[in-house]
């Protein structure tokens, strides 16, 4: 192809002689190229035509206009169970549930926290007529204990009670203390056990013990809370990713074999938000409260079968879902998580040398010591603190602060020294702990 181009060698007035004519020749290549852009560009407006409906719809238009799930709270007897709802997003749910008029079976490890919250509630919401209380671990295995853990639940749910079961909210779950290298995990077989203890196996036990009741009442909502993470791979984040999207497929699949007996069963991804989990960060527009996004998130149920609960959110998902997964492929999403993750680690890990060597506490050689946190609904509690190094390499030497025999004890961060050596006194490790903590922002 062949394209005659004139130029004028001078701005003025110029005659014929002046004038150069200069032949062109455009490849295929470039063409290609420039159809190859106007048709991605195309499918980018079409998506963003398609997608803006469908946010106005879900989160402006659809529960205003009497769409989405028929809420039975203000029915005599009804029962909602709630797991991990002493802190978070599982609090702000039960509260939620409370408001609507259900009777409240909550789950939590601390009996304690659950009579603090039982007694809020009471007094916040008269509408809400009874409130049980189930003490558990959902960490441990069902040998572990002589009443066999999801045996002794069905015995609380058995009967009437059982029948009238119309909400299930399995929220809680567990993550590391901070990013980790799968083989630096500490305690890695306990901790593999107990993360897929709680964020697998209870789900699915628990779905187990309730479902038959909800189909045989062709009624029922099933709430299970997963996580942004479970969108693409997150590493040095894997166990609790590769169990996050265990939950994810579970909640679409059963959603597809049972919505036609009446039965909503919706997949919870939340991006950040403010609670324990994440050290409490500042509330802003990405950041919202608990209470703040489990409002938004149940207007959506009914009408999603996967949400990401908060409009914000969900305009971060649509971007690296579909923008980034699609222009360049899922794996530019792991690669930036991981990119973030490792950041994160090396921060902690900084920070807690630091604090350790300010404050005259040893800390076992090598970094490979994440720890765990189990989180019914986000408090933040270790599930154990005694672990082990596996590798490392990075951490404090000891051997300066232990060299006069003073009295150590295995925690968190390996062998430390805790022994004031200016005051001669017991050094508390929860300040370690609490200031180590307060650096990692990870929303499970």
């Amino acid at each position: 192809m062949e394209i005659n181009v004139t130029i004028s060698t001078v701005p003025a007035i110029i005659s014929s002689s002046d004038q150069q004519t200069v032949t062109i020749n455009l490849t295929t290549v470039p063409l290609i190229l420039l159809l190859l852009l106007s048709l991605l560009t195309l499918v980018i407006v079409l998506l963003l035509l398609w997608k803006l409906p469908q946010l106005v719809w879900t989160y402006l238009l659809a529960y205003y206009m009497g769409a989405g799930v028929r809420w039975q709270g203000n029915r005599p007897d009804t029962w909602a169970v709630i797991t991990g709802a002493t802190d978070g997003i599982g609090l702000a749910y039960a509260k939620a549930m409370a408001r609507k008029g259900y009777s409240l079976v909550l789950m939590s490890r601390s009996l304690d926290k659950l009579e603090s919250v039982k007694s809020e509630i009471h007094k916040l919401y008269v509408q809400c007529p009874r409130i049980k209380l189930i003490q558990i671990d959902f960490s441990a295995d069902d040998n572990d204990n002589e009443d066999n853990l999801y045996d002794s639940i069905g015995e609380e749910l058995a009967g009437k009670l059982h029948q009238k079961i119309h909400v299930l909210i399995n929220n809680v779950g567990m993550t590391y203390r901070y990013p980790e290298y799968f083989t630096r995990l500490a305690n890695r077989r306990e901790f593999e056990r107990q993360i897929l203890n709680v964020n697998c196996r209870s789900m699915t036990r628990l779905i187990g013990l309730v479902l038959p009741g909800m189909v045989a009442n062709r009624s029922g909502i099933i709430l299970n809370v997963c996580s942004y993470s479970a969108c693409f791979p997150t590493p040095l984040l894997a166990l609790y990713s590769a169990s996050k999207i265990y939950g994810d497929y579970l909640s679409r699949a059963l959603n597809a074999e049972y919505r036609s007996r009446g039965i909503v069963i919706q997949s919870v991804l939340p991006y950040y938000v403010s609670t324990n989990m994440i050290r409490n960060p500042p509330r802003s527009f990405m950041i919202p409260s608990s209470d703040q996004f489990v409002e938004s998130a149940l207007k959506t149920v009914g009408i999603e079968s996967r949400t990401f609960g908060y409009l914000p959110h969900t305009v971060v998902a649509f971007c690296q879902n579909f923008l980034l997964k699609f222009l360049i492929g899922n794996d530019i999403n792991m690669r930036l998580a991981f990119r973030k993750m490792r950041l994160f680690r090396h921060q902690y890990l900084a920070k807690r040398d630091k604090y350790a060597k300010d404050n005259g506490v040893g800390i076992g050689a090598g970094d490979g010591d994440a720890g765990h946190h189990h989180q019914p609904n986000g408090n933040g509690l270790v599930v154990d603190s005694k672990v082990g190094n596996d590798g490392g390499g990075g951490g404090i030497d000891n051997s300066a602060y232990l060299a006069d025999s003073q009295p150590t004890t295995t925690t968190m961060y390996g062998t430390v020294n805790t022994t004031d050596k200016a005051n001669g006194g017991p050094k508390s490790l929860d300040p370690i702990y609490d200031t180590m903590d307060s650096i990692i922002d990870i929303r499970l």
